[in-house]
């Protein structure tokens, strides 16, 4: 049956996508050389029309309106905070622990604008 839904991408994309990902993941053996074969046989048109549909701006979803209602300032600043945190703490080590010392671990961290 997979080889019967390979001839429809529109209507089994994701089989085509986990096909895919097994193909990376085999070492290029002979199993590996039959299932590039048959996903190379995939009909091009099946999968133009899945990326164009992939492109498409998709509608509002429950995702989007939570993304939309976070307060990132807030998540900035909290943010920015824990990194000085980190870099007091740093600079607070002696020179010793943990290998690091003042310059050397304070030149990691982003620096704030």
């Amino acid at each position: 049956h997979v080889r019967l839904h390979l001839l429809e991408p529109e209507q089994h994309p994701h089989l085509l996508r986990a096909l895919g990902g097994i193909l990376m993941l085999l070492p290029q053996s002979p199993a590996f050389h039959t299932l590039q074969a048959r996903l190379a046989a995939v009909p091009e048109l099946g999968i133009f029309r899945l990326q164009l549909e992939a492109r498409k701006p998709s509608k509002s979803t429950a995702s989007d309106a939570a993304a939309s209602s976070l307060d990132w300032r807030g998540l900035l600043q909290t943010y920015k905070q824990v990194q000085q945190r980190h870099a007091d703490r740093l600079l607070e080590q002696p020179r010793g622990a943990g290998g690091l010392d003042a310059s050397s671990g304070a030149r990691g961290l982003p620096s704030e604008q």
